[in-house]
């Protein structure tokens, strides 16, 4: 299974091209493109083609990830679920993902998908901060997961 664009547009809306390596909002990593951050370094700077083509590179590992520890363990998802599961592993990394209360829901048996729906909104702060942005990836993220709204309808609210 692959991302699909709606997928793919709520990770480059939530991320935003950056051309200019910053360090992120929890204060540890430098990060460039839309939310690179395995090479990016101090003072980097970009084309945004070269940002997409890492973005599709993150994209593959975080689609890896989700394969792995989900669809190969029989875990059950939709299009819109392993886009929501792909996009919250882009923003948290793979190791964080399996960490939340997502995932852990996901792992039951049998899975648990309301409890996953549910817990998304808990991972919307960076140093104990709530953010406005995550907060509503996150909202975006249930909403795709519990396929509660159309595409249109969806990037429509995260970009107003």
């Amino acid at each position: 299974m692959n991302i699909s664009t709606t997928g793919l547009q709520i990770i480059t809306a939530s991320e935003s091209f950056r051309s200019e390596a910053y360090y992120d909002n929890a204060g540890k990593k430098w990060t460039i493109g839309y939310g690179h951050t395995a090479t990016a370094k101090q003072g980097m700077t970009i084309t945004h083609d070269k940002g997409v083509e890492l973005l599709k590179t993150d994209i593959t590992v975080k689609e890896d990830c989700i394969t792995r520890n989900f669809l190969k363990k029989g875990v059950l998802l939709t299009q819109n679920q392993f886009d929501a599961l792909v996009s919250l592993s882009y923003n948290m990394g793979c190791a964080g993902f399996l960490k939340t209360d997502v995932a852990k829901a996901l792992q039951k048996s049998p899975p648990d998908y309301e409890a996953a729906a549910a817990a998304f909104g808990k991972y919307n702060k960076a140093k104990g901060k709530v953010l406005d942005g995550l907060t509503i990836r996150r909202k975006a993220e249930e909403s795709l997961f519990r396929n509660d709204s159309t595409r249109q309808e969806l990037l429509a609210w995260m970009l107003s």
